[in-house]
């Protein structure tokens, strides 16, 4: 049983990660140059249902969102904005952005 558990965690996390890099590059092109972090994700995913904001941390380390910035083809800044998402309000958030505008910042 143990092991379908992990079958279904697994599946379920790499659902989920497609979605949320769908909604990332959604994102991203809105924000334009202003760009994205990891806390507009969130908050964006909890307004959408593909989470709830009641993920235990480990399942927000399976879901790794810096990496499904960049599995949806976004590319990380130099910059950071402070995070707005509840246990992690105030921390600095790297910002990405579309492949576009990392190449005229470069």
């Amino acid at each position: 049983m143990s092991a379908q558990l992990s079958i279904d965690f697994e599946a379920d996390v790499a659902r989920d990660q497609q979605r949320l890099a769908t909604l990332a590059g959604e994102l991203a092109l809105k924000a334009g140059r202003h760009g994205v972090c990891v806390s507009d994700l969130r908050i964006a995913a909890e307004n959408r249902g593909i989470l709830s904001g009641e993920e235990s941390e480990s399942r927000m380390r399976a879901l790794n969102l810096g990496a499904v910035m960049r599995r949806a083809g976004l590319f990380a800044t130099k910059q950071y904005r402070r995070s707005d998402v509840g246990r992690a309000k105030r921390n600095l958030n790297q910002i990405y952005v579309i492949q576009e505008l990392a190449e005229g910042a470069a």
